[in-house]
């Protein structure tokens, strides 16, 4: 695995897309900075040394998450019996549980965003995936279409209400009330 570039650019593909979601499963442990650096660097190290065993199949989030939490519990488990400090146990076990539910909601409120905007015309998509996943701004892309900025803004504020509605509806949730 370590010599096959083709595993490692798919690595850091997955690495860098979810990077801040494994740091902050960290730093609900490790709250210093300079610690959950440490922590972040083993992690990342662990995710490369067990890449080979990850199932393409899985969420690799998830699978990632699970070591972060791990190697942040190992280490606050040290600092603990080093310093005598840091949260108790069942602490850290409710803290893992309350992340856990909160990543699992995360990942569901993703596939029906997904299935939301598989539902939009084709236009309205390309506008969102221009203005929020290419990071053109709303003002360049009305100008590239001959149209009007707050016209563009209205129409995002719109379809983003449209997707928050669509994403609840799935899940059962109510509506937002309009003010």
């Amino acid at each position: 695995m370590a010599g096959d570039p083709a595993a490692k650019a798919d690595f850091l593909r997955l690495l860098a897309s979810h990077y801040l979601q494994i740091r902050r499963a960290i730093i609900m442990y490790v709250p210093h900075e300079n610690d959950a650096d440490d922590v972040m660097q083993e992690t990342c190290l662990a995710l490369w040394d067990h890449f080979s065993e990850y199932d393409r199949t899985r969420n690799f989030a998830a699978w990632a998450v699970t070591f972060a939490r791990n190697k942040a519990r190992n280490h606050l488990r040290s600092q603990y019996r080093r310093k005598s400090f840091g949260l108790p146990q069942q602490a850290l076990s409710n803290l893992a549980k309350v992340q856990e539910a909160y990543s699992e909601l995360f990942e569901l409120r993703r596939e029906k965003l997904e299935d939301c905007m598989s539902e939009l015309h084709v236009d309205d998509r390309q506008l969102l995936w221009d203005c929020y996943g290419d990071g053109v701004k709303a003002v360049q892309w009305a100008r590239k279409h001959d149209t009007s900025a707050s016209t563009i803004h209205n129409k995002l504020r719109r379809l983003r209400d449209k997707l928050f509605d669509c994403v609840n509806r799935k899940l059962g949730l109510r509506k937002r009330r309009r003010s």
